[in-house]
């Protein structure tokens, strides 16, 4: 890891719809990678351009899922997308999610997460074809004493398991995506209400880290932040662009909240990535 050039694609701060021509060829590839610092199984799904050269180094990306969802809801669409244009793309389930390692599950830890980002990363250094100098790579307290006598994790937040009148707009366009067939996946081991609810005492871990600390420090590479112009979180891109430094770029997305761009493809700007990423790696 150390020495190479990298970049930091977050799945949720990222308009044309283009054909799929991908092809998911992995050649008998193992798609379970073991972290060397965690002793870790992370899952994850490889996409390859349907022409691809395995003679010549070609820029690969990890892509991540959303706030409590799998790879399957929205990381692999943007993997798949991006494979369209000619990159190798990863799309990984974090730890304690989907069909990675990790206990207790659905636990939120920002530094296990960034682990196994890293050991995407190293995966994909690890095949021939890849340019390996162009990846990418985006109550708790007393929970904790109850936990340690030995009480189940308890759960919070996450996305409302039924929808009410006064079911606020925020849940119900999180509803809309992870309770109906739109993008509702119950992962091996998982029950239907505990998917998206993250375990309460991690968020202590969570509420000490600070994404916005030192993203100044990522340059001079190349930032691109995306967001829908009329998502609930728009604040966040706003401030991160705020604070990051130069070159950085900002996309608004007119009409698209906060979810469109998990899975609308005709509002995603895939063509805007695509330059970006041909550009900046």
């Amino acid at each position: 890891m150390y020495g190479r050039r990298t970049a930091v694609l977050g799945i949720m701060t990222l308009v044309n719809a283009m054909a799929t021509t991908v092809q998911n060829l992995s050649f008998g590839a193992d798609n379970f990678y073991r972290s060397e610092s965690y002793r870790t199984n992370v899952a994850g799904n490889l996409f390859y351009p349907r022409n691809l050269s395995r003679s010549v180094e070609t820029p690969a990306i990890v892509v991540g899922h959303p706030m409590g969802a799998v790879k399957e809801q929205s990381a692999n669409l943007y993997a798949t997308k991006l494979a369209e244009q000619g990159f190798i793309t990863i799309s990984i389930d974090l730890p304690h999610w989907g069909g990675s390692d990790g206990e207790p599950r659905n636990a939120v830890s920002a530094e296990y997460y960034a682990e196994a980002f890293r050991a995407a990363v190293d995966y994909l250094g690890l095949q021939e074809f890849v340019d390996q100098r162009k990846e990418l790579i985006n109550a708790a307290a007393a929970q904790r004493w109850t936990e340690s006598e030995g009480a189940e994790p308890g759960l919070i937040g996450g996305t409302v398991d039924r929808r009410e009148d006064a079911t606020d707009a925020i849940q119900q366009e999180f509803y809309d995506f992870y309770r109906t067939t739109r993008g509702e996946i119950t992962p091996l081991g998982a029950l239907l209400d505990t998917t998206t609810h993250p375990t309460r005492s991690s968020q202590v871990k969570f509420l000490s880290f600070y994404p916005f600390n030192d993203i100044d420090t990522i340059a001079p590479r190349p930032l691109l932040f995306v967001s829908g112009d009329q998502a609930h979180s728009r604040e966040f891109s706003e401030e991160a662009y705020r604070l990051a430094a130069e070159p950085k770029e900002l996309i608004w997305v007119p009409g698209a909240g906060h979810v469109d761009l998990y899975d609308r493809a005709e509002l995603i700007p895939f063509d805007r990535l695509t330059r970006f990423f041909k550009q900046s790696l």
